[in-house]
């Protein structure tokens, strides 16, 4: 049981410093993750990439975010103040760059950024054990927020700074996170010995339902990569004549989201896991499928909300399984690594199918694609519905479930 939920147990008081701190330090690996596809039209035509190029560089920066995860290590403080500087110094290098070596230092970026979002949603459950649901809800907050303003807060900086400005202003805020982040200290609960004998202590079918979780984050984590890595761009393209289009239409998703986030704790009291997926699906992909079909500008904000709110409750599900069962703080690590591989490949295979047929509609259709995958792995025999059926409906044959409320932040 979550010791939040322990009726006759003391609420602990927490320094709010070190709170302020961590989020401030999410919020900018939110914008951080999305300020490639935030800036990518004026990006593009600075640098002369096509669709392919471009996906390239989403590759290099998702693929980073995979080798981040992994690189994971106690103190987690250190490792984020590391993580921070290796954003600062990959930002510096593209302002100076010319464009030469774009693939390395976004690469090196989304190391930087996998690593920082790895280690401070780690640090954090650890050090807030008491709380943790509530804190790793407020980090995903914080993240979100980050992405969600992501698009206005590029296009701004590069309307008034230009490209090179945009690069060094993250550059900053990289060398000051780093410098926070030290300021921080482990405070952690578990050790090596206590992880082994809890993973001893899993049942052998759980590899089973840590698979399917893993290849569903998968999928989900790439659909949602390439959408909020391509979404401004596609926007771009239909010619609006209001110049704010792209941006808002970014924002809507992002934004709708974060709403979703919100909400989702609150259904999940109500509402059964495998229904909520079920529906969460069916309604994403209905979004995207209207994002690619409507072509007035109203349709296409309100096809992108529908898209990113339905999405909101599919992987934070999928990690809270996975949390729970492992003990070890560090081995979510690997979750967020596999994630990671799906939010590197599907925004690149967009890439590559919009730069083969001209069209980067066409391209779109490729996490229209890996939603129908996941509504089909939900319904087949012994996948979702049977394995949420076996987690939650069986409590003396299986770990305790996560608690619904934790809502974790995302690749």
């Amino acid at each position: 049981m979550d010791p939040s939920l322990t009726p006759n147990r003391s609420a602990p008081r927490y320094a709010l410093g070190p709170i302020l701190g961590i989020q401030a330090i999410e919020l900018i690996t939110g914008i951080g993750l999305t300020l490639l596809g935030s800036g990518l039209p004026a990006l593009a035509a600075l640098w002369r990439l096509d669709d392919a190029s471009s996906g390239r560089l989403l590759l290099a920066v998702f693929a980073g975010s995979a080798i981040g995860a992994l690189l994971v290590r106690p103190p987690f403080h250190r490792t984020l103040a590391a993580a921070m500087a290796m954003i600062g110094i990959s930002m510096a290098g593209l302002a100076l760059c010319g464009g030469h070596a774009l693939f390395v230092l976004f690469l090196i970026f989304g190391t930087g950024l996998g690593l920082a979002m790895t280690a401070n949603s780690v640090l954090t459950g650890d050090r807030y054990r008491e709380r943790r649901a509530a804190m790793l809800t407020l980090l995903n907050f914080s993240w979100s927020a980050g992405a969600a303003v992501s698009p206005f807060t590029v296009q701004f900086v590069i309307h008034h700074a230009g490209v090179g400005g945009l690069f060094w202003c993250f550059a900053a805020a990289g060398a000051l996170s780093a410098i926070l982040a030290l300021l921080l200290s482990d405070q952690r609960t578990s050790g090596p010995q206590e992880s082994s004998s809890a993973s001893a202590a899993t049942p052998q079918r759980s590899r089973g339902v840590v698979g399917f979780f893993a290849i569903f984050g998968l999928l989900y984590c790439g659909t949602e990569a390439a959408l909020g890595g391509w979404v401004l761009t596609y926007v771009h393209r239909l010619h609006f004549q209001i110049s704010a289009a792209p941006p808002l239409a970014a924002s809507c998703f992002w934004i709708f989201l974060l709403i979703g986030r919100a909400v989702a704790p609150a259904v999940l009291l109500r509402v059964r896991e495998e229904l909520l997926l079920a529906v969460a699906l069916i309604c994403a992909f209905v979004g995207v499928a209207l994002l690619l079909t409507l072509r007035s500008l109203p349709a296409v904000m309100l096809s992108a909300a529908l898209a990113g709110f339905s999405m909101a409750p599919v992987f934070p599900i999928c990690v809270s399984i996975f949390m729970a069962l492992t003990s070890d703080p560090a081995q979510t690590r690997w979750m967020f690594a596999i994630a990671g591989l799906g939010s590197a490949t599907l925004p690149w295979a967009t890439g590559q199918l919009a730069e083969r047929t001209g069209s980067l509609h066409t391209g779109l259709l490729v996490p229209l694609f890996a939603l129908g995958v996941m509504l089909v792995m939900m319904r087949w025999p012994g996948g979702g519905t049977d394995l949420f059926r076996t987690i939650f409906r069986s409590p003396a044959d299986q770990p305790v479930p996560p608690p619904r409320s934790t809502i974790l932040p995302i690749l």
